[in-house]
């Protein structure tokens, strides 16, 4: 059985601030091939920190397919840079990131396009 849907969502951080978008879920059965997916209707690029929280590493994966992709920093709780990865106007993007050396705690990764920024959390334990 195919199935779509179509979700808004809404996220507040502590001050206030908002950001909404709109994500189709796409399901197919097995026996067509088979998919599992999630599509941003707004163009928004879609961006997977994995696992998180994490002990020692995370892959992150970023497809922008209506945006270049310029960078990310790995920024601490204040604020203070700890980490910039270039991304030379790549549309698709994928990493093993290493944070064995951080202490345990959250931090923040500003993943950086041509046009915006987008922020994610990320545990370490």
């Amino acid at each position: 059985m195919d199935s779509t849907t179509t979700f808004s969502v809404t996220i507040t951080n502590a001050n206030g601030c908002s950001v909404t978008g709109t994500v189709k879920i796409i399901v197919e059965p097995k026996k067509t091939g088979g998919r599992l997916g999630a599509e941003l209707i707004d163009g928004e690029p879609i961006i997977i920190v994995s696992p998180n929280p994490t002990q020692d590493k995370f892959e992150l994966n970023i497809s922008a397919p209506n945006d270049l992709l310029k960078g990310y920093h790995i920024l601490s709780a204040t604020g203070a840079q700890l980490l910039y990865q270039p991304i030379d106007n790549q549309r698709k993007y994928s990493e093993m990131v290493s944070v064995e050396k951080l202490a345990t705690g959250v931090y923040f990764i500003n993943i950086i396009t041509e046009r915006r920024k987008f922020v994610r959390k990320i545990i370490k334990h």
